[in-house]
């Protein structure tokens, strides 16, 4: 079963465009919860009082530099969660609606996931080779992130290349009258 690439005549490809699918989706969601929770972050940040959560620091474990820099940066925290929510969110609820089409075999749609797939790729490799003077420091936990969503995103484009290559799905004989999940059994 998993190693026929051929395309079944019903659209709903076991083969390489259901893998390549069900690679958009997890990808795609795991990109729309990493961004979810920055741009909650930042938003968060923008909107919480600065002057309580200074008293708070007894012992100084902020240094006063940061605590001018928060200062002066928080009022456009608000904007710029909105920026990188569009910027971010927007593409992975675009991947996720596009993974329906390359299920069934659309070029086009696998073509754009796989753009938006190699997009977001050199996005986590600048972030990977950024985060890896932190190791030095002791931040391993960012590049084990970083490095586990890089791997996603390969399975990714790794399947939706695959995909292309089989070919389109012939639809072509597919009247809809039968269920296709019955006459696979």
């Amino acid at each position: 079963m998993w190693d026929d690439d051929t395309a079944m005549s019903d659209g709903y490809d076991s083969g390489a465009y259901g893998r390549a699918a069900v690679s958009v989706w997890v990808a795609a969601s795991l990109w729309l919860a990493v961004a979810g929770c920055c741009v909650l972050g930042v938003a968060v940040v923008g909107v919480v009082p600065l002057d309580e959560v200074r008293q708070q620091d007894t012992g100084g474990q902020v240094p006063p530099e940061v605590w001018d820099q928060l200062g002066r940066t928080q009022p456009v925290l608000p904007a710029a969660a909105a920026v990188i929510g569009v910027v971010t969110l927007a593409p992975a609820v675009v991947a996720v609606v596009l993974g329906f089409r390359v299920r069934r075999g659309d070029r086009g749609a696998t073509r754009t996931c796989l753009v938006l797939a190699w997009v977001a790729l050199g996005v986590l490799g600048v972030s990977l080779l950024l985060s890896l003077p932190g190791v030095v420091r002791g931040g391993v936990c960012n590049v084990l992130f970083t490095a586990g969503l890089t791997a996603v995103f390969v399975w990714c484009v790794m399947s939706l290349h695959r995909a292309l290559r089989i070919g389109p799905v012939d639809l072509a004989g597919y009247d809809g009258s039968e269920d296709p999940w019955e006459t696979r059994l």
